[in-house]
């Protein structure tokens, strides 16, 4: 952990990942029900709506090899979150039915991406210390969801869910971008006769 908190290169891709994939998977299984009811689905739908946003998802992440070989991994993660935001911000306009077609193209697009970003993170990391550090998605991602369960409830209660669903928009704005701001200062070579604090090796294959 100390290893990726000092690294760009691991850091920024690693928590930027935690954060598509929460965001992502609350919109696909905490989200979902509540926004079809206002939207006027009948409950036998929602099987196919799920079952929808896992496909997408599954067929995202089949898909990642072939995108590793066309794009960076900092332009799969800038792409990723502006689509992200753009799925949030359609879905906030709502609630309809049209409204939930951006649902199965977030599910997909974190399925594509997460792959794509544990890739740089593997690709920075020694060998040895690869577990360690690619265990700590599973925890930023429980910690991001714990705090932004009971945050966009609260505020859906109060506000209406399209507004939480805007917040949501705003929020992940928010944090995605000096994500990415970060991550492309990190990928930046070091002037010459100095050295870039911070930059990391690539690990073995």
């Amino acid at each position: 952990m100390v290893f990726a908190a000092r690294t760009p290169q691991v850091r920024y891709p690693l928590f930027l990942g935690a954060l598509i994939g929460t965001f992502s998977f609350f919109l696909a299984f905490m989200v979902l029900q509540p926004y079809a009811r206002a939207a006027g689905i009948p409950y036998p739908a929602f099987g196919v709506l799920v079952l929808a946003a896992r496909a997408f998802g599954v067929a995202g992440a089949l898909s990642a090899g072939w995108a590793r070989t066309r794009v960076s991994g900092l332009t799969a993660g800038v792409t990723a979150s502006g689509i992200m935001a753009g799925c949030l911000g359609l879905m906030a306009l709502g609630p309809a039915v049209w409204g939930l077609f951006p649902l199965p193209v977030a599910t997909g697009t974190a399925g594509l991406v997460r792959p794509l970003l544990s890739h740089e993170v593997n690709r920075w990391t020694p060998a040895f210390q690869r577990a360690t550090v690619l265990s700590a998605d599973g925890l930023l991602f429980t910690a991001i969801l714990v705090v932004l369960d009971p945050l966009v409830f609260a505020a859906a209660d109060r506000f209406g869910l399209p507004a939480a669903l805007g917040l949501m928009a705003g929020a992940f704005s928010l944090l995605a971008t000096p994500l990415l701001v970060g991550w492309y200062r990190g990928l930046r070579p070091a002037a010459p006769g100095g050295s870039q604090a911070g930059k990391g090796t690539p690990g073995g294959p």
